[in-house]
């Protein structure tokens, strides 16, 4: 299989047009592009110059004024052949940017302007490697399907060499009328190398919660063996991954670190809520030692009406930042920050389990902890607290949405009686269509929702009322 491989390319009014040397797009799916970077990592000198050469009399060609990309795919024997061209900056312009030292953006507005090219072909200098990611609202396990949803909380990471292009902010919705990348993140070093691993720890050190996103599927292709070595083509991700990127299955040692991320944002409810217990009694006990049971159910999105892992384990307060766990026959002594540490960040915070430094994040949205565990994400919920949630609703008189969707039409009607498995409206969410079953006979109560309005999961849609 072929690379795909770009120029970019400028021409002024004067007649004066260079080329920035390229970019090797290769890694993508459906033909979509998903990591670029330049320099290519097989590309050399000789071939640069051909290449280039060819990319700027294709633009001479048409008299072409401004930015452009000329697109190309190159075989093994390095042989290149003209695929297209595109009359603007593309998406990955900021891998250029970053290993020329070139603001293209302010070149393109100025050549509009009638102002000459600031430099000469000669005076372009390639510098250092720079690699593009582009983070998607997408399901990599699910044939890459596009994901809607609300980001709970989006805080990215900040380091010499790390560049986040993105509009999107915390608390903000990714809907299903747009494209559902979320960011660009562009990392550079002196090597392509250094620029790999930047991109890695830029990747594990972003807090991204709320949504399902190709994160975790982006660290897999930067460390990949073939990946790290530059040996790729446009078939890689279907080589390497096939239709779907399968999560790595979670371990013991995870679901440890979970429980205690957990076990802390409880204790932090139990002291900030209104109840009558001092900050001094919290984790108090008269016995040896104060055991927490959890029930955890671990899966891509808890609220789905999908089979979930279900891990049972036992948090044990050592001290105030010491705990043992017990997850099956596992036990796994876990050291937090001491709580006069400074700074403290409730969202990253490193555990010591067995004397091993281990990096996470997490946040809990009521009943549902997010959560990042050395680049792995993992969303759970104690299903020991939301016994009370499920008694309420737990008749199947009270629907409620299971996902984030459109509502594609409501059946239910107010007054009318419905019988056991009865449809009642069908939400659609990521391309797929779900049929909201009555769990019990009954007479609607209420209908909260309308066709083509938008719904979060757990939001009450129908209320129904028992039989007279």
């Amino acid at each position: 299989e072929p690379r795909h491989v770009e120029v970019q390319v400028f021409a002024d009014t004067h007649g004066n047009i260079i080329h920035l040397g390229e970019r090797d797009c290769s890694v993508q799916r459906r033909h979509q592009k998903v990591i670029e970077e330049s320099p290519c990592p097989i590309m050399t000198e000789d071939l640069r110059a051909k290449m280039g050469a060819a990319a700027v009399n294709a633009a001479k060609s048409i008299d072409y004024v401004g930015a452009g990309t000329i697109e190309f795919l190159l075989d093994k024997s390095g042989a290149f052949y003209f695929l297209e061209m595109n009359t603007r900056l593309q998406v990955e312009h900021p891998v250029t940017e970053m290993v020329t030292g070139l603001d293209l953006v302010a070149m393109q507005i100025r050549v509009a302007e009638g102002a000459t090219l600031p430099l000469t072909q000669a005076q372009v200098q390639l510098q250092g490697s720079a690699i593009e990611v582009r983070l998607y609202a997408e399901d990599p396990a699910k044939g890459f399907l596009p994901c809607t949803g609300h980001i709970e909380y989006f805080t990215p990471h900040k380091g010499e060499g790390v560049r986040f292009d993105t509009g999107v902010e915390s608390g903000q919705d990714i809907s299903p009328f747009y494209d559902p990348m979320i960011a660009k993140l562009i990392t550079y070093g002196d090597t392509r190398t250094t620029a790999r691993l930047k991109m890695v720890e830029a990747l594990r050190e972003t807090s991204l919660f709320g949504l399902t996103t190709n994160r975790d599927f982006l660290i897999a292709c930067m460390e990949n063996e073939n990946f790290a070595a530059g040996d790729f083509s446009t078939a890689f991700i279907a080589e390497v991954f096939g239709d779907s990127a399968t999560p790595t299955p979670i371990t013991p040692r995870d679901i440890a670190a979970l429980a205690v991320r957990h076990f802390q944002f409880d204790n932090a409810r139990a002291v900030s809520a209104a109840l009558a217990i001092p900050k001094g009694l919290l984790n108090f006990t008269t016995g040896e030692v104060l055991t927490t049971p959890y029930r955890l159910e671990i899966g891509s999105n808890v609220l789905n009406d999908v089979l979930n892992d279900v891990f049972n384990l036992q948090v044990s307060t050592r001290a105030p930042h010491i705990y043992q766990v017990a997850v099956g026959e596992d036990v796994y002594e876990i050291h937090t920050p001491s709580p006069n540490s400074t700074p403290r960040d409730d969202v990253r915070q490193t555990l010591h389990i067995d004397n091993q430094a281990i990096i996470t994040h997490a946040l809990l949205v009521g009943d549902i902890l997010y959560a990042s565990i050395e680049g792995r994400t993992i969303t759970c919920s104690n299903l020991l607290s939301r016994v009370r949630v499920y008694e309420e609703a737990g008749d199947g008189r009270t629907i409620l949405a299971p996902m984030h969707g459109r509502v594609v039409s409501v059946a239910a009607q107010v007054g009318a009686q419905v019988a056991e498995g009865e449809c009642l409206a069908i939400v659609e969410a990521m391309k797929m269509q779900h049929e909201i079953i009555a769990q019990a006979s009954g007479k609607v109560a209420e209908v909260l929702v309308v066709a083509d309005a938008q719904v979060g999961a757990g939001d009450l849609m129908i209320k129904l009322e028992e039989d007279s």
